[in-house]
């Protein structure tokens, strides 16, 4: 079942993008991605049924629990190697392709939110981590407005949209110096750069195909 929905948000937010504009080559990056799990998750099946005929014939116990997480174990897959996958800074902590780490942090009114709350949509996310940040996140919000989101990371005091309060997120992410990560729609880094970068997302986005318009 895991597998299945995630194979499913893989494939439809490439799908939609291509819907809007973008180029179709997009789509390949779904086989590149997804058949490496595909590949992991029946092999992790066919190990356990292996186990349960084994134990089976020698009269043991049928219970399989030690497998069971595998469905949990699918989180901490990746795509560190696809092409839809750019690291252009030196930083700490989860890498472009690594799933996107969750955190709590407080609004502009001090009302509770989290990264998560951040990602939910068919969006691209951009989280700017630090002051230097606010060139780029402004203007990813004038040229792509509706693809990205821009999301201010501040320290406590800042105005930021969300106010890292305790540095959960700048520690999830790793972040020692301003740092722009996108996070894809389906929960995935993107892309890593330095938070001073007025082109990186744009080149990211001509990267994969995407168009200002999609």
């Amino acid at each position: 079942m895991n597998t299945g929905i995630q194979d499913a948000y893989n494939l439809g937010w490439k799908l939609a993008m291509v819907c809007s504009g973008a180029r179709q080559s997009l789509l390949d990056s779904y086989q590149e991605e997804r058949l490496p799990v595909a590949s992991w998750t029946l092999g992790v099946s066919v190990e356990g049924l292996r186990r349960v005929a084994q134990r089976f014939v020698n009269g043991g116990s049928t219970d399989i629990a030690d497998g069971a997480h595998s469905d949990g174990q699918q989180l901490g897959l990746g795509y560190p190697a696809s092409s839809l996958s750019v690291d252009g800074d030196a930083g700490n902590g989860p890498r472009a392709g690594d799933r996107a780490p969750d955190a709590p942090c407080v609004d502009g009114s001090g009302t509770p939110r989290r990264l998560f709350d951040a990602f939910r949509g068919p969006h691209f996310t951009l989280l700017g981590f630090g002051e230097s940040c606010a060139g780029p996140l402004r203007d990813v919000g004038t040229a792509h407005r509706g693809l990205i989101k821009p999301v201010p990371v501040g320290a406590p005091g800042s105005s930021a949209d969300l106010v890292d309060v305790e540095g959960h997120a700048r520690t999830a992410y790793g972040v020692t110096v301003d740092t722009l990560v996108l996070v894809r729609p389906d929960g995935y880094l993107a892309l890593r750069a330095p938070g001073t970068s007025r082109t990186a997302v744009r080149d990211y986005l001509d990267r994969i195909g995407v168009s200002r318009s999609a």
